[in-house]
């Protein structure tokens, strides 16, 4: 399936962001203005042609985590959102691919 390819070019990328973050190679933020950061990642052009995906994917997802906070930075003082576990994206992902939520039982039996 075509998800696939992109399901493991994002892993890669998120296991190569991951080495950076832990090497101290990247700050931990960069703040650039919205403006400038949504025209970077062409926002538009994403919302009039779509097409998220093979070589478009992994030049966003670059953008997007070069510019994201670094809560697994070592030098991260984060104080107002945990740093994740990366194992736990699975769940995470697993939630998403389902969007089975809690809240109600009938639509998301196993979840509740």
């Amino acid at each position: 399936m075509a998800y696939r390819d992109d399901l493991n070019l994002t892993a890669d990328v998120l296991d190569s962001y991951l080495e950076d973050i832990h090497a101290r190679k990247k700050p931990v933020v960069t703040q650039q203005a919205l403006a400038s950061l949504a025209n970077e990642l062409d926002i538009q052009g994403l919302i009039k042609t779509g097409g998220l995906s093979g070589k478009r994917l992994q030049d966003f997802l670059e953008i997007y985590l070069d510019n994201a906070n670094h809560i697994q930075h070592p030098a991260n003082m984060g104080h107002q959102v945990a740093c994740p576990h990366p194992s736990g994206i699975i769940g995470g992902l697993i939630d998403a691919f389902t969007n089975n939520p809690m809240a109600i039982y009938e639509m998301g039996p196993a979840a509740a």
